[in-house]
């Protein structure tokens, strides 16, 4: 049985008591409340595979619900490319909810002479002149709004609560170069200068920098997200992958 990323994995660690059934979690959302901490490392003990998105929620799992390592397995996150056809658009598309770094992109904008389009949850207000901050779009509208775009960039905030990597492979599959913040979210599917760029978490300077130096050079946006999008695994494969480690023996199931 593979369990959702979410809440629900408490309840059905609890039904699996009543069964023998196999338990697979796959891209753990570690929940934000205090006594889930304390109840998980009992439930989860339930779980017998963990597959992760981010390859950092394996240090997580360890220190907060104390899952061994040996557990634990990347598997990609597969992207969704935009229909229709991209082109370089002349502006910055940013968007998302989840732990989003928006002061520091929005400190970023300042430094820069490029346009923006920011969409997000809240509204984003009181942005400089170059930033059209809109409310958050639906995920056809935004991956349209990326394809379009010179570039997209992903402000995240360095956190152990998930966040990522929607946004970035959803870009990369379309052949966009992205910029993002060097967080777990990010790290696993960025190779900086080659299929995008990292930088700090909290660094506007270093995010306008990186901005300032590629977003004129298309060339270089081409050739970087068209690497990225060549090597994004294809849904297909993902599945294929985490269905690999679903299945795969482990010395430390019970």
């Amino acid at each position: 049985m593979v369990l959702n990323a979410s809440m629900e994995i408490y309840f059905l660690c609890l039904f699996s008591l009543l069964s023998k059934r196999r338990l697979v979690a796959y891209d753990f959302l570690r929940p934000r409340a205090r006594w889930a901490v304390p109840v998980g490392r009992l439930l989860l003990r339930r779980v017998d595979r963990w597959l992760v998105v981010r390859s950092s929620d394996i240090g997580m799992l360890g220190s907060d619900f104390r899952v061994p390592a040996d557990r634990c397995e990347f598997v990609p996150y597969p992207g969704t490319p935009a229909g229709g056809t991209t082109e370089l658009g002349g502006y910055v598309y940013a968007a998302g909810i989840a732990h989003r770094d928006w002061p520091t992109l929005i400190a970023a904008a300042r430094l820069c002479d490029v346009p923006f389009i920011i969409s997000s949850d809240p509204q984003l207000t009181d942005v400089p002149a170059n930033v059209d901050a809109r409310p958050l779009v639906p995920p056809a509208d935004g991956r349209r709004l990326a394809a379009g775009a010179q570039l997209v960039v992903v402000p995240l905030v360095d956190t152990s609560l998930p966040a990522g990597p929607t946004v970035v492979v959803d870009a990369q599959a379309t052949g966009k170069a992205v910029i993002a913040t060097d967080t777990g979210g990010a790290r696993d599917y960025v190779d900086n200068g080659r299929t995008g760029w990292l930088v700090p978490p909290g660094d506007a300077p270093a995010m306008a920098r990186v901005i300032g130096e590629v977003f004129d050079d298309e060339e270089l946006l081409e050739r970087v997200g068209r690497t990225a999008a060549a090597e994004m695994p294809s849904p297909r494969a993902c599945l294929d992958i985490a269905c690999e480690a679903a299945a795969r023996d482990s010395s430390l199931l019970r």
